[in-house]
């Protein structure tokens, strides 16, 4: 009897183990949210540049609210959500977009992640609204940007740090005083944001940021 209730022990013990592994996997497994915020002490700016005739135009960016999901298992990151606002570019020949606000199209982000470097990349639709008159630029508000994005998760403590990314593209704009022809720009959006997770989030972050700290050290 003392041998079986030994043997039904090990079993009981053995079932519970694979049930407590089989849970933190799935726990690992299920996406982060970073919820991140603008950082006020590095400053984050949007150009766009129109080469050597025009030259580059930069505003400053004077809010960012983002959501950025990683996942550190199935190596992919995606922005669930970006709200952005900037202030005025002026334009070749003086004209001025106004206030500019950017967001991701929903469900339009993708991309890798890095758990080891902290590094990420994803490719996503934006959407730019602009309060200015730009119709001699051949553009009506919205207008969607294909971007992508490069970026690098800096823990500071398990569970906050900063991140840091810039997103880009190009494309082509009427050129008012020759309407037969276009010009062409590069547009370059540089974020800084800092990132404190939601206590859903802290355990499985506090892992993951853990872990990359010792790397790095």
């Amino acid at each position: 009897m003392i041998q079986i209730d030994s043997i039904r022990a090990r079993v009981f013990v053995s079932a519970a183990a694979a049930v407590f592994a089989f849970a933190a996997t799935s726990a690992q497994a299920t996406p982060t949210p970073l919820y991140a915020t603008q950082d006020p002490t590095v400053p984050s700016s949007f150009t766009l540049d129109f080469g050597d005739e025009f030259g580059p135009r930069t505003a400053n960016i004077t809010t960012t609210n983002y959501t950025l999901e990683i996942d550190s298992p199935a190596g992919e990151a995606a922005f669930v959500d970006y709200f952005q606002t900037v202030e005025p570019l002026i334009l070749p020949g003086g004209f001025s977009t106004g206030d500019i606000t950017v967001r991701v199209v929903p469900g339009s982000s993708s991309g890798v992640y890095d758990g080891i470097t902290g590094e990420f990349s994803t490719s996503e639709f934006y959407e730019v609204s602009f309060t200015g008159d730009l119709s001699m630029f051949g553009l009506e508000s919205p207008v969607y940007l294909p971007s992508t994005s490069q970026g690098q998760i800096n823990y500071l403590s398990p569970h906050a740090g900063t991140i840091s990314m810039a997103w880009s593209g190009q494309g082509v704009l009427m050129d008012p005083s020759d309407p037969d022809n276009q010009l062409v720009f590069t547009y370059t959006c540089a974020v800084n944001t800092t990132f404190i997770p939601e206590p859903a989030s802290l355990a499985l972050l506090a892992a993951g940021g853990l872990a990359l700290l010792r790397r790095r050290r």
